[in-house]
Parts: structure tokens; sequence; C-alpha cells
């Protein structure tokens, strides 16, 4: 079965040129990590708020050096 957050693969190169960019992404539930950066690690659920443009409700469940950049 493919995880929703494999899914997002075709909206990669939005979410890099959008409010990921210069951050590595990584799922704390689930084997699954997209980008390059600082990282930001939250739940599969969390990281695909985020990667949808629900930063703000996504910021408050992740971690990592990168949030301050997510939330800038």
């Amino acid at each position: 079965m493919q995880a929703p957050i494999d899914r997002l693969q075709g909206l990669r190169d939005f979410a890099r040129a959008a409010a990921t960019a210069g951050v590595a992404l990584r799922a704390t539930d689930t084997d699954w990590t997209a980008g390059s950066g600082r990282e930001v690690s939250g739940t599969a659920l969390s990281l695909l708020l985020l990667l949808t443009g629900r930063t703000s409700t996504a910021v408050g469940h992740l971690h990592g050096p990168g949030v301050a950049r997510l939330s800038a």
C-alpha cells in the first residue's frame, strides 16, 4: 500500500519552491525523507499538512532546526 505522502511526489517541485525550500523533511513514524538542508521532522500527517499548504497548522507539530525557516 502506498502511503499518502508518497503520492505527493508530483508536488515535489512545488513544495521545494514554496515553504519547504532549503529544508530536509523526515517523517518520524514511517521511512520517508525528502529534500536537503536543515532538518524538519514530524509525523507523516504533519508533513502532509505542510506540503499541502497548511503550514500554520503543521508548524506546531514539527521539530528540528529547519522549523524556524518555515515560520519566517
